[in-house]
């Protein structure tokens, strides 16, 4: 990153369903990182939206449809500040509840027809700006396949995709298992930002 002009911002992105102060301490330690490499340069946030004028998008354990199982996994997890990994075994009367309670909301034929309308919608038209997908192949939300499938269909789209797939580190925990690579994956492409397309 050493290539920015002083007079450069920093841009960061960062945002998704449930977020907590707490789960945005990854985020903090990354920006921490990047105002020491860039001192004074100017830095601008955008939280939990997206748009067309957007230059990069970072993909962290994610996109995925909704599902029951997501939803379930997803919403138990946050609520009870636990991991996914043994979750149904550890609360099999919770788990069996609230994924019956989503596959009943999430089966409703608007709501179904809601999702699949969301989730073509991203496919097809999803900013052409680079994207960078960071996923792992031990993700007990959200199945490698689904953000490979999606990286594809993008791809397909003329997006220039950028793909990295962890081993072994759960959802949303590739920073805490590989923080060197995970900071220097982040850092490779915070310098594209920098380069005009």
């Amino acid at each position: 990153m050493a290539c920015m002009p002083q007079d450069t911002a920093v841009v960061v992105l960062f945002g998704w369903l449930g977020a907590r102060p707490k789960y945005l301490q990854k985020y903090s330690q990354q920006i921490r990182v990047l105002k020491a490499q860039h001192g004074q340069q100017p830095m601008i946030y955008q939280c939990f939206r997206l748009h067309l004028h957007d230059q990069r998008i970072i993909f962290d354990s994610a996109p995925a449809v909704l599902n029951s199982v997501i939803a379930t996994r997803g919403l138990i997890s946050s609520t009870l500040n636990e991991p996914v990994l043994g979750l149904q075994e550890r609360h099999p009367l919770l788990y069996r509840v609230v994924l019956q309670m989503a596959e009943m909301l999430l089966g409703l034929p608007y709501v179904q027809r809601h999702i699949q309308q969301i989730w073509q919608f991203w496919e097809v038209r999803a900013p052409l700006c680079r994207h960078l997908y960071l996923y792992s192949d031990a993700d007990a939300i959200i199945d490698d396949s689904s953000v490979e499938d999606f990286a594809g269909a993008q791809a397909r789209r003329g997006v220039q995709v950028k793909m990295h797939k962890w081993k072994g580190s759960g959802h949303c925990e590739h920073s805490r298992m590989y923080p060197q690579k995970y900071s220097e994956q982040l850092a490779a492409f915070s310098d594209l930002v920098l380069r005009k397309p």
